[in-house]
């Protein structure tokens, strides 16, 4: 782990960064109860509304990006005895990413773009949410038993497990943050959140906290909190950042396959696999990463979702 390049730099973030998908659920179910909860509520966004723009947004790139993952591993194994990393490339995998569902319990394994396993967690998130909200009027208690499920049926399904878990931490984030902010103000809820995240973050670094369900309720709620609070006190738009949020899900599904890219060009050249460790090495890669990511939110991902979104309407 040592020899990660910047590892001195970076070691909280090679110590702790594999559970941003984590965070990730989270922040999802925080921006998706405050955006669609009482509009699924009242009816006034149907099913079909809410799923069109959620893989309209989600599909284009997710299955561009599978596609593109196969076509490299197929020609990396043709010089290799074995695919690069994810063995499970077969049809029937295929199948299953096709559809989404690559991480619903059907997988004998990681397949393809693997870390597009998150997105297939998604999706099925989605579903459950719309139904929930839809029927339920009762969200914080309903949020809260999710949580005592997800927590002790994990063993059944990890990912669905964490996936649930972190995205009804996240609504019950919502509900106590707006519900401080409403009370007491933006500045108080901030000034507290901020104590608990700072407090929270020390104990699980001073103890090296690995459970991830520790993590998400002790870290990832007031930060999540605390982070809201902090827009709600500065009237923050994010506007400076948005294309930070633009290229996040181009990246995150694009990094993969430019590794394999990256891992066939170099047993190409006869390189030992050790160059990876160099910083400078690193650095191409987000300099190669980051304007791939932009160019595809801009030239595929949004004419992609424009189109399929003006061909649904037609409907």
């Amino acid at each position: 782990m040592e020899k990660q390049p910047f590892y001195q730099a970076f070691s909280i973030l090679y110590g702790y960064g594999l559970h941003a998908v984590e965070l990730f659920f989270v922040i999802s179910g925080f921006v998706f109860f405050h955006l669609y909860y009482s509009k699924i509520q009242s009816r006034a966004v149907t099913a079909k509304e809410f799923f069109v723009k959620r893989l309209t947004r989600l599909y284009p790139l997710f299955i561009l990006s599978s596609i593109l993952v196969g076509l490299l591993q197929f020609f990396f194994k043709q010089h290799h005895s074995s695919f690069f990393v994810y063995q499970q490339n077969d049809l029937y995998h295929a199948f299953l990413n096709i559809l989404m569902i690559q991480a619903w319990g059907f997988q004998h394994g990681w397949s393809f773009n693997a870390p597009s396993w998150s997105i297939s967690i998604e999706v099925l998130l989605y579903t459950i949410f719309f139904t929930i909200s839809l029927i339920s009027k009762r969200p914080l208690a309903v949020s809260i038993f999710i949580i005592f499920a997800s927590y002790y049926f994990s063993d059944a399904n990890p990912m669905i497990a964490s996936g649930m878990f972190c995205f009804y931490t996240g609504v019950v984030a919502y509900i106590a943050c707006t519900a401080l902010i409403s009370q007491r103000g933006a500045l108080f809820s901030l000034a507290l959140f901020a104590i608990l995240c700072i407090a929270s973050w020390s104990v699980i670094f001073s103890f090296y906290v690995k459970n991830i369900y520790l993590i998400v309720s002790m870290g990832f709620l007031p930060l999540v909190c605390a982070l809201a609070s902090l827009s709600a006190h500065a009237h923050y738009s994010g506007k400076s950042l948005e294309w930070l949020g633009n290229i996040s899900f181009s990246s995150y599904l694009l990094h993969f396959p430019l590794q394999i890219a990256f891992a066939t060009c170099c047993d190409l050249m006869n390189k030992s696999r050790d160059i990876f460790y160099s910083p400078y090495m690193f650095i191409m890669f987000w300099l190669i990463l980051i304007p791939i990511s932009l160019a595809s939110f801009h030239y595929f991902e949004k004419p992609s979702q424009q189109y399929l979104r003006r061909a649904f309407k037609k409907q």
